[in-house]
């Protein structure tokens, strides 16, 4: 298991570095970080909690945003079950997989989040017609869902 956790950690740490890079890539002094990313939020989806051996779930990010980063965690057993992928998906969109590495009979459920932005155009305006699915979050706490 530790095994498995040091790999995780890894790319991890790799992919956070990777995107603070290319965000800051051509900054020039004096410039805020509201230059180059705006109107963040944090897209959530669970998948469901039962004990299947293998589960993977998506989180999408709304429309006129794009997506920056993301990841995943389980919810139950985390001795039994282990992240078994976190990545970023087709279009905008993160994906999550899970599976238990010893066979469980408890309920447990893999949760995957997207770090959304607009990353040009007016910073007061917002995205137009931006909104999310349930769960889609605007960093001021304001819900981007669809109604």
């Amino acid at each position: 298991m530790r095994r498995l956790i040091k790999r995780l950690a890894l790319p991890t740490v790799v992919l956070v570095a990777l995107a603070a890079g290319a965000l800051v890539q051509g900054a020039a002094a004096g410039d805020t970080a509201n230059d180059f990313v705006h109107h963040l939020a944090r897209v959530t989806q669970k998948s469901s909690l039962d004990s299947s051996r293998t589960k993977s779930v998506t989180a999408e990010c709304p429309s006129g945003l794009q997506l920056i980063s993301g990841g995943a965690d389980v919810d139950g057993p985390k001795r039994t079950v282990g992240i078994q992928g976190s990545e970023a998906g087709s279009g905008q969109s993160w994906v999550a997989t899970a599976a238990e590495v010893r066979r469980t009979a408890e309920p447990w459920a893999v949760q995957v989040f997207a770090i959304c932005g607009q990353t040009d155009g007016d910073p007061t305006t917002g995205p137009q017609g931006a909104q999310g699915p349930p769960g889609a979050e605007g960093a001021d706490g304001r819900c981007l869902c669809q109604e």
